[in-house]
């Protein structure tokens, strides 16, 4: 999905297919502190910044987790987060720049011994995606 795409006033939670929800309302001051501080505690880290006249990207690097499934095979599952914060042109003001209407959007596949296959449904990523969704509500205004 491309995020310029994305128009400002939805407002759902969840986007699409399990890997896009919106997280709330941030501001210039804030929404690479929060996001930064999010990853960081769930063992991300940031690879790439990256601004726009329109948005701003804040995007991990992948992160490799490998799990055993029921039948006591180990799955490699690789995952990555980035934050998109959409500018609300109509918010600057001195004091706190823009405001910012940020969704968070996921990648995840895992590895079936031959290729990667894109997959949102395992118990392992729902929890993961919960967790970083979650927090970021927390820390963002809704």
């Amino acid at each position: 999905m491309n995020s310029s795409c994305l128009p400002a006033f939805i407002k759902v939670e969840e986007i699409e297919n399990n890997r896009h929800f919106y997280v709330g309302i941030s501001n210039t001051q804030t929404i690479q502190k929060v996001t930064s501080n999010v990853f960081r505690n769930n063992l991300y880290t940031i690879e790439e910044y990256l601004n726009s006249a329109t948005e701003t990207k804040i995007i991990s690097n992948w992160k490799i987790n490998y799990l055993t499934d029921l039948d006591s095979n180990n799955i490699e599952y690789k995952t990555r987060f980035t934050l998109i914060g959409l500018i609300d042109n109509t918010s600057f003001n001195i004091t706190s720049s823009f405001n910012y209407e940020c969704y968070l959007e996921i990648d995840n596949y895992y590895f079936n011994g031959n290729r990667y296959i894109e997959d949102y449904s395992s118990k392992f990523i729902k929890e993961e995606i919960n967790r970083i969704k979650d927090e970021l509500i927390m820390n963002f205004k809704k």
